[in-house]
């Protein structure tokens, strides 16, 4: 625990003389026994711990759960607009109570240029838990930071639980989309539940690998074959 309060702290350090900030990139936390959102962290409002641009950070007691400490990564700190990169690493208390804390990072205005606007969502996540964790992870080509998720037009990829009781897990997803035809907004979800006293650390990891045309060199013709490739977009939602 010594150690990863050293290392939040710090990287809180060294992000703050940094300028600037991504207007889009907003984290959430709430306590899923009350009603509303109970904090907003914006890039560089005054919630956030961690400075600079692309990157938010929290630190406060929540329900149960006497300490979190979150942030959530993402262009210009890590990717860009055209490599769609979202990243939310969290550690989570809690006290004898039981309960339950989600956690959400979303971002908007990724635009990958050209064709095809078929590529994939992939998604990793890992950790450790004394309790469950859900996953979600969210697509929106609408570019959106709000929405259903029965919403018709999103791309979902579910992962866990992880757990029950004190495990170690990770898992890697992906799932073909189309990204439409202009800028597409990314989403994670992370739910925590603890049935009483306990620890959940994760890193949870979206991408969207840019699509690139596939090129066949065929040998003692000197001709290049090239062809466009994609994934059939594949809609998943629990």
């Amino acid at each position: 625990m010594k150690r990863f309060l050293f290392l939040f702290l710090m990287a809180a350090w060294l992000m703050g003389t940094a300028p600037g900030a991504s207007a889009s990139l907003v984290m959430t936390l709430d306590d899923l026994a009350t009603a509303g959102i109970d904090f907003t962290v914006d890039d560089d409002g005054s919630l956030d711990v961690l400075a600079g641009p692309g990157i938010v950070g929290f630190v406060g007691a929540l329900g149960p759960f006497y300490l979190n400490m979150s942030a959530g990564t993402s262009k210009p700190y890590i990717g860009n607009p055209s490599d769609a990169r979202l990243d939310l690493w969290s550690y989570h208390l809690s006290g004898n109570a039981a309960g339950s804390v989600q956690v959400t990072l979303t971002d908007t205005d990724f635009l990958v240029t050209g064709q095809p606007r078929s590529t994939s969502l992939v998604s990793f996540i890992g950790g450790t838990t004394d309790g469950t964790v859900d996953f979600m992870q969210i697509l929106d080509p609408l570019n959106r930071v709000s929405f259903e998720l029965d919403d018709p037009d999103i791309y979902i990829i579910n992962q866990g639980p992880f757990g029950p009781g004190t495990v170690a897990f990770s898992n890697t997803a992906s799932m073909g989309v189309d990204l439409g035809d202009g800028p597409f907004s990314l989403t994670e979800i992370a739910t925590i539940t603890h049935g009483g006293a306990g620890l959940t650390t994760f890193d949870a990891l979206s991408s969207v690998p840019v699509p690139e045309p596939a090129t066949m060199l065929l040998l003692g013709t000197g001709l290049v074959g090239i062809g466009l490739f994609g994934r059939k977009k594949l809609f998943k939602n629990s």
